[in-house]
């Protein structure tokens, strides 16, 4: 990386100026002037930069406003994961109950092992049906996790 780059790199980026902050400034700049009289021609130049200084601005808000829109997004969809991941966690525990009691049938004498063999492969698939929804859910999650790092690398490249 060149010198010129990483200078720039440890400055932080420009606040936001506003309307009144720039009136405050032109007015202080045409006192010391000593009025108005020669202000006319540096004018031009003064709305030209404040013009690149608003478009710059904007532009850096409405990266901000995404990147906060994204972060949001992935807060949200973590919030979903954990939720989903606890009412598999009680799914769970519903179905081990069932097999619980499957068992306790199939321990009786007389039993048929048809009707358990049937029931454990219903429960059976329950579980997994469960358990694959969870793992799909976790993969897309870490897929959004490794894009918004490639991203948020793109945007700070290394110093």
């Amino acid at each position: 990386m060149c010198k010129m780059t990483k200078k720039f790199q440890r400055y932080p980026p420009r606040r936001k100026v506003t309307r009144d902050d720039k009136a405050e400034k032109q007015s202080s700049w045409s006192r010391k002037d000593g009025g108005s009289e020669g202000l006319a021609p540096s004018n031009k130049h003064q709305q030209s930069f404040d013009s690149n200084l608003n478009s710059s601005s904007r532009q850096y808000e409405q990266e901000e406003s995404f990147n906060d829109r994204e972060i949001n997004a992935i807060l949200e969809e973590e919030e979903a994961l954990i939720s989903a991941h606890r009412k598999e966690i009680e799914n769970t525990m519903e179905i081990v109950r069932e097999e619980m009691n499957l068992l306790a049938e199939v321990d009786q004498p007389g039993s048929l092992i048809d009707n358990y063999v049937s029931q454990l492969n219903f429960v059976l698939s329950r579980k997994a049906a469960g358990l694959v929804s969870l793992q799909a859910r976790l993969a897309r999650f870490q897929h959004r996790l490794k894009e918004q790092e490639i991203l948020t690398r793109k945007k700070s490249p290394r110093q």
